[in-house]
């Protein structure tokens, strides 16, 4: 079951941002190419929220970064994992 909303320190949210930033760092070059092949320019904040938190490179970032964080993390349930998201690292309605 997943815990509804979880609490996390300063120090916690500035890992987590940090960790999702570089995960969109390492893949934006190539989904935003894709994109383009697709005669847009930009994609939605969902979007980017699913690219960075699917496939499990997040929880490997989180698990370099501070390897107790992950738990805490994946207990939250993606609805609470997106609002995080939307609240503290992608604020944007829309990436190029």
């Amino acid at each position: 079951m997943a815990v509804k909303t979880a609490l996390f320190t300063e120090q916690e949210v500035a890992t987590i941002r940090s960790a999702a930033l570089s995960v969109w760092n390492e893949v934006a070059f190539d989904l935003m190419s894709a994109v383009r092949e697709e005669g847009k320019s930009t994609i939605p904040r969902a979007e980017v929220i699913e690219v960075v938190c699917d496939a499990g490179r997040l929880e490997e970032e989180l698990k370099r970064r501070n390897p107790e964080l992950v738990t805490k993390w994946e207990a939250q349930g993606y609805k609470e994992m997106e609002k995080f998201m939307k609240k503290h690292v992608f604020l944007h309605a829309r990436y190029e």
